[in-house]
Parts: C-alpha cells; sequence; structure tokens
C-alpha cells in the first residue's frame, strides 16, 4: 500500500508541474501571453493647440505655438522643410477644420518659364505644426497651355468660405485667352478629404479693379471685395452659390465707401462682424492719415449694405490697420506717427447696432516697424509684428479688451516676416 500511495503522489506533484508551466494555475501572466503593446501616441497637433505661422518675403515658412493663457510664444520651427516659398505679402488662409493651409508664393519648378504665382499647400500634421506638402502642390492650373488658369502677376487677396469648400483668389494683370490683360477673382473647390484645390468659375473683367478680396460671412452667403470706382473706394459684394461658387453681384454693389483725393492712395480693409450683420470698412494711409472706419449693416436676406448712421468712426489720425476682435465687442487698431508705428489703441464696439466708441479703452505703446496685427481664434492673445524679427504679445482681457503684455515679449520670430497667420487646432 505504501508503494501504491507514493506512486499516487508522484502522479498529482507530476500533474500539478504540468498544469503550473501551461500557466493554468496562474493569474499573473507570468507564464500566458504577453500583455498587448501599449497603443501608439497621437499623431498630430493637440486638440487646442495653437500656432503662428509666419511667412517671410522670401525663406523657409516658421511656426511657433502660441499659449493662449500666457500669450507666450515658443522657440521657432521651421514649418516646412527645404521648401522656400517667396511670398507676396498675402496672408496664409487656413480651412475651418484647421486641418489645411494654404500660401500665395511663386512656383519655380522648371515646368513653367517665367515662374508663375501659385498656391502652396499644406495639411498641418506636426505636433509642434509641421507642415506636409499636399500631392500636386504647389498648384497653379490643371492646364497649363490655358493662361485663363494662371494666378495673375499681382495676387492681392485671398479667403475661404466658413464651410471650407471653396477657396477665392483675386489678382490683376492676368492673361485671358485672347491676350487681354485681366483681373480675376478665381474660385477653387477644396477637397474635403484631401485638402487639394481644383479649378472653379473665374469671374474676370477688363475693367473693374478688385484691390482684393476680403472676407466672407460666417453664414458663407456673400464675399465681400475691396474694389475701386471712378468715384473712390467702394465695396463688392457677391453671392455665393452653395453650389456651383459662382459668384453673383447683388444690387446696387459696389457700394460706396469714400473718395481717393488726388495724389493719396488709400488702402481699404473689410472685417466682417461674427454674427455677419456688420461690415467694418477701415480707411488708412501712412502719411496723410484716413477719415476712420465705415461700419455698414448687412441685409441677410439681399446683401445690401446700408451705412451706419455717424460713420465714420475715429479711428486715430495715422492708423494702419485693424483688427476685431472674434466676439465682435472689440477694435484693435495700430497706430502710427510718421509712418512709424507706435502702439494700438483699443475701441469698443456695439455689436448689437455697429457704432464703434472713439474714445479707447486701451492703449499700449510698442516699437515701430510693419504694425501687423493678429488676434488669435480663442481671442485671447494679440500678437503684433514691431521689429524686424521679434514680435510683441499681449493678453486681451475678455470683458473689457484691453491688453497687457505678456511676460518674456518680444518674442523671435521668422526674420522679415511680412504675412502670417494663428491657427486653432479644433
Amino acid at each position: 500500500m505504501s508503494l501504491i500511495r507514493g506512486y499516487l503522489a508522484f502522479c498529482i506533484f507530476s500533474i500539478l508541474l504540468i498544469l503550473g508551466g501551461c500557466g493554468g494555475g496562474s493569474s499573473s501572466g507570468s507564464g500566458g501571453n504577453p500583455p498587448p503593446p501599449p497603443p501608439p501616441p497621437p499623431s498630430g497637433p493637440a486638440s487646442g493647440s495653437e500656432f503662428l505661422y509666419q511667412i517671410p518675403f522670401t525663406g523657409d515658412t516658421q511656426v511657433s505655438a502660441v499659449s493662449p493663457s500666457t500669450g507666450a510664444l515658443s522657440q521657432l520651427t521651421d514649418a516646412a522643410p527645404n521648401l522656400s516659398i517667396e511670398n507676396m505679402g498675402l496672408h496664409p488662409v487656413v480651412t475651418p477644420s484647421g486641418k489645411f493651409l494654404y500660401v500665395q508664393g511663386f512656383d519655380q519648378s522648371s515646368v513653367v518659364t517665367p515662374p508663375v504665382n501659385a498656391i502652396y499647400c499644406f495639411s498641418i500634421t506636426g505636433s509642434e505644426g509641421q507642415l506636409t506638402s499636399l500631392p500636386g502642390s504647389p498648384f497653379i492650373a490643371t492646364d497649363l497651355n490655358d493662361p485663363s488658369l494662371f494666378i495673375g502677376s499681382m495676387p492681392n487677396g485671398m479667403t475661404i468660405d466658413g464651410q471650407g469648400r471653396f477657396f477665392y483668389l483675386s489678382d490683376s494683370d492676368g492673361t485671358n485667352a485672347s491676350g487681354q490683360s485681366i483681373n480675376a477673382i478665381r474660385a477653387y473647390t477644396i477637397n474635403a478629404t484631401g485638402g487639394a484645390l481644383a479649378n472653379g468659375p473665374i469671374l474676370t473683367s477688363i475693367s473693374v479693379v478688385w484691390l482684393s478680396v476680403q472676407a466672407i460671412d460666417p453664414a458663407s452667403k456673400y464675399l465681400y471685395a475691396a474694389t475701386e470706382i471712378s468715384s473712390g473706394l467702394a465695396i463688392a459684394v457677391y453671392a455665393i452659390d452653395a453650389t456651383t461658387e459662382v459668384l453673383t453681384e447683388v444690387p446696387g454693389s459696389p457700394f460706396y465707401v469714400t473718395n481717393s483725393p488726388e495724389g493719396v492712395q488709400y488702402n481699404l480693409s473689410l472685417l466682417v462682424s461674427p454674427t455677419g450683420s456688420f461690415i467694418y470698412a477701415t480707411v488708412t494711409n501712412f502719411v496723410y492719415g484716413g477719415p476712420g472706419t465705415f461700419v455698414f449693416s448687412v441685409d441677410p436676406a439681399t446683401g445690401t449694405l446700408t451705412v451706419v448712421p455717424g460713420s465714420p468712426f475715429s479711428i486715430g489720425t495715422y492708423a494702419s490697420g485693424a483688427t476685431l476682435h472674434p466676439n465682435g465687442n472689440f477694435l484693435y487698431v495700430t497706430e502710427t506717427t510718421n509712418q512709424a508705428v507706435t502702439g494700438v489703441s483699443v475701441f469698443a464696439v456695439d455689436s448689437t447696432n455697429g457704432p464703434i466708441d472713439t474714445t479707447p479703452v486701451s492703449f499700449v505703446t510698442s516699437a515701430d516697424y510693419f504694425g501687423l496685427s493678429l488676434i488669435d481664434p480663442s481671442g485671447q492673445v494679440l500678437v503684433l509684428n514691431d521689429s524686424y524679427d521679434t514680435a510683441s504679445t499681449f493678453t486681451i482681457d475678455g470683458s473689457t479688451g484691453s491688453l497687457t503684455a505678456a511676460a518674456g515679449s518680444p518674442f523671435a520670430v521668422a526674420p522679415g516676416w511680412e504675412s502670417a497667420i494663428i491657427v486653432k487646432i479644433p
């Protein structure tokens, strides 16, 4: 019997060893399948990230991260390595999705001689805002043998509709199929998935001079372009066909803004209120000053513009530019004296009725340079180009509109930057 008991004990012990070796008696995983690998880190920029893209006149596109809470700019990063874009000073544009960025430049390929204007198309892919060129970029036209499709030698404005479907570019000194010099507003369809551009209808004229297309209302119903008429400056308004992107000028357009005194070349910038109810048309001249900002109410059904009583509103003798806060309650005006930027004035705006309070609620001084000012989409930071290679940044008080210099400001930016955009990743 003892031999039998010993044999049974040996068998039981052997069975336990076998089960243990197969992991059958363990819940720790030490002898089972390895744990699954950790998920890969998220690709692309994080949601809520903000980036300042800087396009020098000629050179590499640079990018800095923007801190909405502090106003600080991160160290510069080459946004598109090994790609130098010769830009005419037009600000880049971005789709509302924050996926695709478009930059005007000159195509330098050997296919086209001499180089012609083109649109460089990028996707925003890097965690620090780095850009990846889209297939087919730079985009010129589908048929290089048809000069009517070329972007003219003087591109002067770009804008994208609020749904990210249509891209519009205005230019002058183009050429039509008959060899005539033309001015044009060119429509392109944006591929929602890949961001590529496709040629759309072209609105051309040998007599109408569009200074630039500048804005589309939030509902994507109307496109606004600064234009010249015999009596001075005006706003051309076009209804946008939501299916074909064809532009049709609304009745009464162009709407007169102001005359241009002999020998004085005014600049006309157009801003649309967040509700689309008002157009703020700022008329400026570095040397002679300007009449100020004209405010127009918009008829949502017809697109007709009507001057708001009290226009023009004085925003300083030598204003060089204006930027509207995303909430529509404040206008930020870059002030100049004898062509030198001296600071930024903040004016309260009646966003319900349109008028501007001409007494500044705030003023900050700055150095004397270009005077380009940008407000981030969150409405928390203002960036001012006040030096050849630096930018001053300010945090914005959302209730009063006042500005406070950010700690560490000014920050290094791309040398000679002349155009820029702040992009927020949704």
